[in-house]
C-alpha cells in the first residue's frame, strides 16, 4: 500500500458536472450583469449533498478578493455569507460583515450596523451577494422571516447587485411566502442523478483520475445501478463511496474497483454529505496560536502619521474603535484598554506586530508611526490626546487631495500650538459650537474617514472663517522646540521654569497668572499634576508658558522684555532650591502684581487710544458675543503695552 495514493484519492479537489458548469455559467452572466433599479436574483436549491456549497466555493476561487497595497482597500466582486442560525437583522448584518473580514461596531444600533455595511460594500466593489443555507430561516418566527426577507430586498434594491440563495427545496418553498420578492427569483435545480449518459461519464471521469494500476468496471451498467442504490443519486455520496472503495482496492492491493468491491462486508459506507477533509487535517495540525483575522479595508498610513491616530482611522471604516477592532482580529473576547499616551508609544511588539499582520503591512511600518522613534523623550510631548491640537487647514488639504483626515506626528510634541505650514494656532475646540474634547474619527458616505465634533457633528475645518497670523508665536515655539530637542541644560532649564511658572501661590492660583500676562480669554488655568507641566496642558495655556519661558531664559534673543527683576530673581532662587509651596516676594509687590491699579486718567487715555485705533473702526456692526469678544481683545491688548 502506498499512502501517498491513499492521501491522493482522499484530497478534496473540483470535478465538473453538466448542472455545476451550467450553475457556473448563469451566476458569471449575472456577475456582469449592469446595474439598474430591478436586479434579477438566482435560487440555487436542491437535495443536501447535491453540491451547491462546493458550486458556490469554485465561483469564490474564480472571483478572489484582491488586496491593493498601495491604497489598503479589498476589491471583492462576491461576497458570500451563511445564513445565521436565527433570521435576525442584526446577525444578518454582522455575518456579512465576517463574510467582508470586517469588524463591525459592537453594543450599537441595527441601524449603525446596515450602515457599516452599505458603506463597506459600496467601498469595496461588491458585484454580487450570494447567502448560502437560506432554508435555516425557517427555524424563525413568521415575523422574524418576514423582516429577514425584507433586508435582503432592501440589500438588493439599495446595493443594485444579483442576490444569489442556496438552500435545499424549503428555501423555494420560504421565498414562496413572498410574492413580490419571489417574482425576482430565477430557479436552478440541482437534480439527483439517474441511470443516465450523464452518471456514466461522471465514473468514467472518476475512474481515470483515481491512481489504481488496474482497469476499473465503473463504467459498466452494473456498477452504475449498484451506486444509485446505495446513494440515492445524491453527489456527496457518490464521490464519498467512490473514495472508499478505492482506497480499500490500493489497501488490499486489488487495485481496482469491481461490482465485488460494493459487496464487501468490512466496508463503512456512510450516507450523508462529507466533510472537507483537508479543512478537517489543518484542524488536527493546528498550532495552539490563535490565528490572525485579515482586515478587509486597511488605510495605509501615512509617512508623518500618528500611531493611534491611524488605528482609529482603520477603525472608523468599520463604525468601531481600536480596542474592538483588536478584539475581532485575534478573536479574543477582549483586548486591553491602556490609557491614550501607551498606543502612541507601546511597551511591546504584540500589539504593533498583530496590526501589522491584519493590514498586510511589515511591522517596521507600523512601529515607525511611534512617538519612542522619533528620538525625544516622553516627558517632550503631550501625554493627553485632548490637549493636542490640529491645523484645520492641514485637514482642509486632505479634502483636497482626496485623502483621509490624518494627525501629524508633530502636533503631539509639547511645543506644538502652531502649525508651521500655515502659521495658525492649532485647534481644540470646534469652530462652530466652541466645545472642547477630542474630535472622533468617522467614515463618510464616500468611503473616506474625516474628523468630526462629536457634539455638534460637523467635520473639522478652516472654511468657517479667517484665522490669525500667528508667526511671532511660532517663532517662540521652534526656539523652544530646538532646545528641548536637544540634550543639555537647556532642556533642563525649559523644564525647571515650566514648574516654576505652573508652582501654585496662597491664593490656589498659579504663579504665571499673576505676572501680568495677557492669559487665554474665557479659559480658567487648568489643574496641573506631576513635574513636567507643559505635557498637560492645553495648547492655549502651553502657548502662554512657552512665550514666558522663553523671556526668562532667552532674553537675549527675544524681543521684548516682560519680566522684572524680582521675578528674574526668583527664578534663580526656583533653581537652586529647594523652594517653598509658593514664591517669597514681599506682600507690597504680590498686591500690585495681582491688582495692578493705574491712575484714573491714565485709564482714560487708553480708552481713548482704543475708540482711535484701527481696531475699533473694525469691530463687527451688530452687537452680540463676536463683538464683547473684539472689545475685551483691544481692552487686553491696551492694558499690556506699556
Amino acid at each position: 500500500m502506498k499512502p501517498e495514493d491513499v492521501a491522493w484519492i482522499r484530497a478534496d479537489r473540483w470535478l465538473e458536472t453538466a448542472d455545476a458548469r451550467a450553475a457556473l455559467v448563469r451566476l458569471e452572466d449575472l456577475l456582469s450583469y449592469p446595474p439598474r433599479d430591478r436586479m434579477p436574483c438566482l435560487l440555487l436549491y436542491g437535495d443536501t449533498g447535491m453540491g451547491k456549497t462546493k458550486v458556490i466555493r469554485k465561483f469564490l476561487l474564480d472571483h478572489e478578493p484582491i488586496f491593493d497595497r498601495g491604497t489598503g482597500v479589498t476589491s471583492m466582486p462576491v461576497v458570500a455569507m451563511q445564513m445565521p442560525a436565527e433570521p435576525v437583522e442584526r446577525d444578518v448584518y454582522g455575518e456579512l460583515l465576517n463574510a467582508m473580514s470586517a469588524s463591525g461596531p459592537s453594543g450599537d444600533a441595527t441601524f449603525r450596523l446596515k450602515t457599516t455595511c452599505l458603506t463597506l460594500m459600496r467601498r469595496m466593489g461588491v458585484r454580487m451577494l450570494i447567502i448560502d443555507e437560506i432554508h435555516t430561516m425557517l427555524t424563525g418566527t413568521y415575523r422574524q422571516q418576514r423582516v429577514f426577507l425584507n433586508v435582503i430586498r432592501f440589500l438588493a434594491n439599495d446595493l443594485k447587485v444579483p442576490l444569489i440563495c442556496a438552500g435545499t427545496d424549503l428555501a423555494r418553498q420560504a421565498l414562496l411566502t413572498d410574492p413580490q420578492l419571489a417574482e425576482r427569483f430565477e430557479a436552478f435545480h440541482l437534480k439527483l442523478w439517474s441511470n443516465t449518459q450523464q452518471l456514466a461519464q461522471l465514473l468514467a471521469s472518476l475512474g481515470s483520475l483515481l491512481p489504481l494500476r488496474e482497469q476499473s468496471q465503473l463504467g459498466t451498467a452494473a456498477v452504475r445501478r449498484k451506486v444509485l442504490e446505495m446513494t440515492d443519486g445524491v453527489t456527496v455520496r457518490i464521490f464519498r463511496l467512490i473514495e472508499t472503495v478505492a482506497v480499500e482496492a490500493v489497501r488490499s492491493g486489488k487495485e481496482a474497483i469491481t461490482l465485488e468491491s460494493f459487496d464487501n462486508g468490512s466496508l463503512v459506507l456512510p450516507l450523508v454529505a462529507m466533510a472537507r477533509l483537508s479543512e478537517g487535517r489543518l484542524q488536527r495540525h493546528a498550532s495552539p496560536v490563535r490565528p490572525v483575522r485579515l482586515l478587509a479595508i486597511a488605510p495605509r498610513p501615512f509617512e508623518d502619521e500618528l500611531l493611534n491616530c491611524w488605528r482609529w482611522r482603520v477603525a472608523s471604516h468599520y463604525s468601531s474603535s481600536p480596542r474592538q477592532v483588536e478584539s475581532w482580529v485575534c478573536g479574543a473576547s477582549g483586548a486591553s484598554n491602556p490609557h491614550l499616551f501607551s498606543n502612541d508609544i507601546p511597551t511591546g511588539q504584540s500589539a504593533t506586530r498583530l496590526w501589522a499582520l491584519a493590514c498586510r503591512l511589515k511591522q517596521a511600518d507600523v512601529e515607525r508611526l511611534s512617538l519612542q522613534n522619533t528620538g525625544r523623550s516622553r516627558a517632550s510631548f503631550v501625554s493627553d490626546p485632548a490637549h493636542r491640537g490640529v491645523c484645520p487647514s492641514c485637514l482642509d488639504e486632505n479634502v483636497e487631495e482626496g485623502r483621509d483626515h490624518y494627525c501629524r506626528r508633530c502636533w503631539a510634541c509639547v511645543e506644538a500650538v502652531v502649525c508651521p505650514r500655515h502659521k495658525i494656532g492649532l485647534e481644540i475646540k470646534c469652530a462652530v459650537c466652541f466645545r472642547t474634547g477630542l474630535f472622533q474619527f468617522r467614515s463618510t458616505p464616500a468611503g473616506v474617514a474625516r474628523l468630526f465634533c462629536r457634539h455638534c457633528d460637523v467635520v473639522v475645518s478652516a472654511r468657517k472663517f479667517q484665522r490669525r497670523d500667528q508667526t511671532a508665536l511660532l517663532q517662540v515655539a521652534s526656539l523652544i522646540g530646538e532646545a528641548i530637542g536637544k540634550v543639555g541644560s537647556e532642556r533642563e532649564r525649559i523644564e525647571t521654569a515650566s514648574r516654576f511658572f505652573w508652582s501654585l501661590r496662597p491664593e490656589g492660583m498659579p504663579y504665571i497668572t499673576t505676572l501680568g500676562l495677557p492669559l487665554p480669554y474665557g479659559q480658567r488655568p487648568p489643574p496641573t499634576a506631576g513635574n513636567a507641566p507643559l505635557t498637560s496642558l492645553p495648547p492655549a495655556w502651553r502657548a502662554l508658558t512657552m512665550t514666558a519661558i522663553a523671556d526668562l531664559i532667552f532674553e537675549d534673543t527675544c524681543k521684548t522684555a516682560r519680566f522684572s527683576a524680582s521675578v528674574r530673581e526668583a527664578f534663580r532662587q526656583f533653581e537652586r532650591g529647594p523652594v517653598p509651596e509658593y514664591h517669597q516676594v514681599s506682600l507690597r509687590t504680590r498686591a500690585a502684581s495681582v491688582l495692578n491699579l493705574r491712575a484714573e486718567s491714565e485709564y482714560r487715555q487708553l480708552a481713548r487710544g482704543i475708540v482711535e485705533s484701527e481696531g475699533w473702526k473694525s469691530l463687527p456692526s451688530k452687537t452680540g458675543r463676536a463683538s464683547s469678544r473684539a472689545i475685551g481683545k483691544l481692552m487686553l491688548r491696551a492694558l499690556n503695552d506699556e
